[in-house]
């Protein structure tokens, strides 16, 4: 009825919890709930001010373009896409990117070959 192992019916505990001896750390508790707001609170002031910088970024970008003029600004922007699209931009690039002993030792074998 109860198994091939077992004693018997399973046996009731007959302890009662006793929570209620046990003082609650209520303060602890506060502490840690006000630590809470004032991140929440910092937090807040934190993306306000962001919000603010960036306000202030797009209205002095606004007043620059209208100060110095969209063909200006195009003119300059086309120059920079000029240049980045020059070999000797994308060479400049490479070179600094890449792997400094690596670079050194091609540039000495194109010497080497050279005088060959």
């Amino acid at each position: 009825m109860f198994g091939l192992f077992s004693k018997g019916p399973p046996k009731k505990n007959k302890k009662k919890n006793n929570k209620a001896a046990k003082p609650k750390n209520s303060a602890i508790q506060k502490a840690q709930l006000e630590k809470k707001k004032e991140e929440i609170a910092a937090n807040k002031k934190a993306e306000e001010k962001s919000a603010l910088a960036r306000a202030e970024l797009l209205e002095n970008m606004a007043m620059a373009r209208e100060h110095i003029g969209e063909d200006t600004l195009d003119k300059i922007a086309d120059a920079m896409t000029a240049m980045q699209k020059s070999k000797i931009q994308q060479a400049k690039r490479v070179i600094t990117g890449g792997d400094q002993t690596k670079m050194k030792d091609e540039m000495l074998h194109m010497i080497r070959e050279d005088k060959k």
